[in-house]
């Protein structure tokens, strides 16, 4: 039994094909473009494969670009919530982030409120007292110091993951 061939025409030069109903692929043999018939409820016709490679390039591309911006949002969540961890009471309801800075000028000042108190003490158990209160004041501020250095640190490394992923969603909407 033979095949039904059907009549087609190029998609890219508009010249006539013949083409078995089972191919899927064919070249034409006016322009050589690489074709695919594509058969729906009332029609058939060709499609250039390039176009359908360049089709499909540009669906990976968007789809590329869209992870990595799910990928920027997700950073973005982690950071905000993560944010908490790094915050300090500050005895009046209120919380923030610590300054390395305020956390050594406030230590200091406790540490010489601590001297002057040592110093004009009575007796030997307020000398002790103030002397108490330098090592806790001196604790404290490097205790601050370093809650603010290791906040730094964690805010370099989601600025710097923040800019390379939108560094790649930017390369990747700049391709062809």
């Amino acid at each position: 039994m033979a095949e039904t061939v059907v009549r087609l025409t190029c998609s890219s030069c508009g010249a006539p094909l013949q083409v078995p109903e089972s191919v899927r692929y064919v070249t034409c043999q006016h322009c050589y473009s690489q074709l695919e018939v594509r058969r729906s409820d009332n029609a058939v016709y060709t499609e250039v494969l390039e176009d359908l490679s360049q089709q499909t390039k540009q669906i990976a591309k968007e789809l590329e670009v869209a992870r990595l911006e799910r990928e920027v949002d997700r950073l973005d969540r982690e950071w905000i919530s993560s944010q908490d961890e790094f915050k300090v009471d500050y005895g009046d309801g209120r919380r923030g982030i610590p300054s390395g800075a305020g956390a050594v000028i406030g230590a200091a000042i406790a540490v010489i409120f601590g001297l002057v108190w040592v110093n004009a003490a009575p007796t030997g158990e307020m000398k002790l007292f103030g002397v108490m209160f330098i090592v806790a004041a001196a604790a404290a501020g490097l205790w601050g110091y370093m809650k603010a250095q290791d906040y730094e640190t964690a805010q370099t490394d989601f600025q710097y993951r923040r800019k390379s992923l939108n560094r790649q969603i930017d390369e990747r909407r700049r391709r062809p």
